[in-house]
């Protein structure tokens, strides 16, 4: 896939464009780790490119977070599905000297809510975390 990015962006996440570029989607979990995609996680990337024309989709990002603390602790899950396509305003872009932004389209299970919107991530050492 050809991909449109700064060189700036670029270099904040090298592996990670590698892998675009060579057509490469995979799943990242909590901890940062690159795995397959799951058969649900294909249906969803079909649905979005049948039903809201979303192309380019890069990547899945698939985590639970742990929301509150003590006795009162909620846990939700979400996966955002990360794309770039030639488009100024879907171009990724450095949010920060370490963290990169990029429109998603984010799934919440626990919510039952789905909605376009952005996400930042970092690179290290190879494994993609969400940091926005």
């Amino acid at each position: 896939m050809k991909i449109n990015v700064s060189v700036e962006v670029r270099a904040m996440m090298p592996e990670f464009f590698n892998r675009v570029e060579k057509g490469e989607i995979f799943a990242y979990d909590g901890g940062g780790f690159t795995r397959d995609l799951s058969d649900e996680m294909k249906a969803k990337i079909k649905s979005l490119k049948d039903e809201y024309n979303i192309e380019g989709i890069v990547a899945v990002i698939d985590t639970t977070l742990k929301l509150g603390g003590g006795d009162d602790v909620d846990y939700c899950h979400m996966s955002a599905y990360v794309f770039m396509d030639d488009e100024d305003y879907n171009e990724p872009w450095a949010i920060n000297d370490s963290d990169v932004g990029f429109m998603a389209y984010v799934v919440n299970d626990s919510w039952d809510i789905e909605d376009q919107g952005s996400i930042g991530l970092k690179e290290r050492i190879g494994c993609v975390f969400r940091s926005h």
